[in-house]
């Protein structure tokens, strides 16, 4: 695992199962390349220049880390709200699974929103504001010149 990361494989392995997510089919490099590295990459460009202090933002790495491993499909961790086999038996999970990648879509997602006291993470996903002013001229008016 690289040096660079705030969080380790570990860290990350006991916040899913803190969150009750069986962790044992998950392999070390599946947490690291499908959790970890992405989420390195979005603290770095989106956090990092913030004024957060390094626990905070190892702590939301970890907790970034998570929410991309519960977004990921893999099936023992993500969270969906219902799966049903082919034999009629059928799985309840948390939330659906036609996602579309928001941080709020998962349950570790929504604990880095929590922990970013930038709200960069809670207004990412938000369309720019935009302002529109009336035109302060007035209509146009047309002059003939003779």
């Amino acid at each position: 695992m690289s040096n660079d990361y705030r969080t380790e494989v570990e860290h990350v392995r006991l916040e899913l199962e803190s969150e009750t997510f069986p962790i044992d089919e998950l392999s070390d490099t599946q947490v690291e390349i499908v959790g970890i590295e992405p989420a390195h990459l979005d603290v770095e460009e989106l956090l990092a220049d913030t004024g957060m202090s390094d626990d905070r933002l190892a702590l939301i790495e970890r907790y970034l880390a998570g929410h991309h491993l519960q977004a990921s499909g893999v099936d023992e961790i993500r969270e969906v709200d219902s799966e049903t086999q082919s034999d009629g038996s059928s799985t309840q999970f948390a939330q659906p699974d036609d996602r579309d990648g928001g941080y709020d879509e998962t349950t570790l997602g929504r604990k880095a929103i929590s922990k970013d006291t930038s709200k960069t993470l809670e207004n990412i996903d938000k369309p720019p504001a935009v302002i529109r002013t009336p035109d302060a001229r007035g209509p146009k008016r047309s002059r003939s010149l003779r």
